[in-house]
């Protein structure tokens, strides 16, 4: 799936509470519609 997109930026954890951590990521694009995903990674660097 990594082919189709062309850049890859990090979160940030801008807050966390009791239960949630929250996270944010700001981005800029020359059009109105985006796709995106998250690659999520455990602390052995494995991807999901």
């Amino acid at each position: 799936m990594e082919e189709f997109y062309q850049d890859t930026k990090k979160m940030a954890k801008i807050t966390s509470d009791a239960i949630f951590d929250y996270w944010q990521v700001e981005v800029s694009v020359d059009f109105a519609r985006i796709q995106y995903l998250f690659e999520l990674k455990d602390t052995e660097g494995q991807s999901f």
